[in-house]
């Protein structure tokens, strides 16, 4: 199984476990998914894992915003 498929087994998993802390659903997933963005860029530069689109900060900004864009259109 690829390193990004790990990511995202393990993203779920913890969104799922931190529902039960009481937290309001938005504030989860924007922290998880801030989170899951810096593992995934650390796999990348560090360990040399393919992690598809996370290869720096950069690139996560272009795909914030082109999700922004398409959610105003």
């Amino acid at each position: 199984m690829p390193a990004y498929e790990i990511v995202v087994v393990v993203f779920l998993v913890s969104f799922v476990l931190s529902l039960f802390t009481g937290f309001p659903i938005a504030w989860l997933l924007g922290g998880l998914s801030l989170l899951f963005a810096w593992v995934g860029i650390t796999l990348y530069h560090v360990f040399d894992v393919d992690t598809v689109m996370l290869s720096d900060w950069s690139r996560f900004a272009i795909l914030v915003d082109r999700i922004w864009n398409q959610m105003e259109n």
